[in-house]
């Protein structure tokens, strides 16, 4: 019944949404019936549940994660901060299922009720617990650093000078338990367990300082003076560990405020040449992850945009011939694994892609030249869903049909990319004058959205079934999305 009350106040406010022609007052009075609406029914779920609770006969399951949901949803963090404390994850972790429920919960609680010093604390004794996956759990430092500006906040950084705060005691301990996590980094990498977080928190450090200095209008040239150095050293520290694993762009460029307001840029790019100088040509898989890091920050960073026609053409052979050097790495991968080296080659077709565009757009020569080095490139990656869509993109400028249908029928289209790639596909088969294929293809969308809808049902009652309630209240939302 409580799970029931909670799901009629989310019904309702999607039924609100296509009021869009009543007028100013009426859209105004809606509002607040809903409002109204909404809190009767939270109101009435929460009292079931709260009796429950009172006389111990709520087990730890969906239901107490419902009466959070009640709290939260009503903005009552206080009441479910005191709900979390009486979770005991040694007895009950094992029925809900969720990694550390209560230790998120109660940050969560924390920064919305903006009780920065035991947010801080909560957040710094989780982190230095003996454990190297708490060591590693980024979303934890994001609540420390968080609660570290909070706390900077209140003490109005208008009236000070910037030295001050930077010789703020806060800022020393911070920076003293930042240097203590990356020793203890440093003891798990000897260990063959490399740690990431703790490097990419003292970047993260002067990152969230620098936008603290922005907002509070603080004098910028004082700050490149005082942080510019450290954070040179910390960019260094991580670089040097750490660029030869995947995905490291995409945990830099998280910082590219600092990098580009600090005039980092060069730095940052000369420090990854050196380390893709000294890795090329390849060695091993690390090597690749290393050269590779170096070419998608440069083509991030600007550098490649004043290219000229030349320049750009030898730019595409030099990743087409890293990409052919590499591929011998991968020569053991199965059919559904990616090449290591991939990204090059899709890097090296948007460079092609670009010579066509900017300087020999009425010849479709380069056009070919791209499709048929992503043909190459898919013979060894028949996976790759990046080249697949790049594939599907060029036969439709070129008017290739049949290759057009050909590849999206070998693609075994499923759920949500019905709807994505379906739509693609449809109106550039429209343009090309297929509209019975693009009927049939249309009709195969809609009815993959409309035959569900039973299924749907039948997941609303197994939520109910089994206990879990706030499932039922996602998929109630998506229901509501799918009819309008």
């Amino acid at each position: 019944n409580a799970a029931s009350y909670v799901m009629m106040s989310n019904i309702d406010q999607y039924s609100s949404i296509n009021e869009n022609n009543k007028s100013l007052s009426a859209s105004n009075q809606l509002a607040k019936n809903l409002n109204q609406k909404q809190l009767m029914y939270l109101q009435l779920g929460e009292k079931i549940l709260q009796k429950a609770f009172d006389e111990k006969k709520m087990e730890f399951n969906g239901e107490y994660l419902l009466l959070l949901n009640i709290f939260e949803e009503r903005n009552r963090f206080d009441d479910a901060l005191k709900l979390i404390e009486e979770f005991d994850e040694a007895k009950h972790q094992s029925k809900l299922g969720i990694i550390d429920l209560k230790i998120n919960k109660k940050l969560f609680y924390l920064k919305q009720l903006k009780r920065w010093q035991e947010l801080l604390q909560l957040a710094e004794s989780y982190i230095r617990v003996e454990n190297n996956s708490n060591l590693d759990n980024w979303l934890i430092y994001t609540d420390y650093f968080d609660a570290f500006i909070g706390l900077l906040e209140e003490k109005k950084l208008n009236n000070e000078h910037v030295d001050s705060i930077l010789n703020d005691c806060l800022i020393r301990e911070t920076l003293k338990f930042i240097s203590e996590l990356k020793q203890r980094a440093d003891e798990e990498a000897l260990k063959s367990n490399k740690v990431q977080a703790p490097y990419l928190a003292q970047i993260e450090l002067y990152n969230r300082l620098n936008k603290l200095f922005w907002a509070n209008k603080v004098e910028l040239q004082t700050c490149k003076t005082a942080l510019v150095e450290d954070l040179k050293k910390s960019l260094d520290d991580y670089l040097n560990r750490f660029s030869s694993k995947p995905g490291v762009y995409n945990e830099i460029i998280y910082f590219k405020e600092i990098i580009i307001n600090l005039d980092l840029t060069d730095y940052l790019l000369s420090t990854l040449k050196k380390l893709h100088d000294s890795n090329w040509p390849f060695k091993d898989i690390k090597s690749i992850y290393t050269c590779l890091a170096y070419w998608q920050m440069h083509r991030f960073l600007g550098k490649q945009t004043g290219l000229n026609q030349s320049q750009l053409n030898e730019l595409a052979v030099q990743l087409e011939q890293m990409y052919a050097e590499g591929l011998k790495f991968g020569k053991d991968l199965l059919p559904t694994s990616f090449q290591y080296v991939d990204d090059f080659m899709i890097m090296a077709a948007h460079l092609r892609y670009e010579i066509y565009r900017k300087f020999t757009h009425s010849s479709s020569k380069d056009l070919l030249q791209i499709i048929f080095n992503l043909k190459q490139a898919l013979v060894h990656s028949p996976s790759s869903y990046q080249f697949k869509l790049l594939l599907l993109n060029l036969y439709s400028q070129v008017g290739a049909y049949d290759s057009l249908h050909g590849m999206y029928t070998s693609m075994e289209i499923k759920n949500i990319q019905n709807y994505s790639i379906a739509n693609f596909l449809i109106i550039h088969n429209i343009r090309l004058g297929s509209y019975t294929t693009s009927a049939s293809t249309y009709s195969t969308m809609d009815s993959f959205f409309t035959s569900n809808l039973f299924d749907m049902v039948n997941f609303l009652v197994n939520c109910y079934k089994y206990g879990t309630f706030l499932k039922a209240i996602e998929i109630s939302a998506f229901i509501n999305a799918i009819k309008q």
